[in-house]
């Protein structure tokens, strides 16, 4: 089986996509964390909890 990486940099997405610039690039990561970080996920997962203890 063949391993694969993905390496790209912020300057790639810039030139290959719609974004204006490195600080547009910011603003928009920026915005998508605090869209998830506003409705956090409380895990609640039991499995294998007795034997960590």
């Amino acid at each position: 089986m063949r391993e694969t990486s993905i390496h790209f940099s912020p300057d790639c997405l810039i030139e290959d996509s719609w974004l204006h610039g490195q600080h547009e690039l910011k603003q928009r990561t920026m915005a998508g964390i605090d869209d998830v970080n506003r409705h956090p996920v409380i895990h609640t997962w039991t499995h294998k909890l007795a034997e960590a203890a």
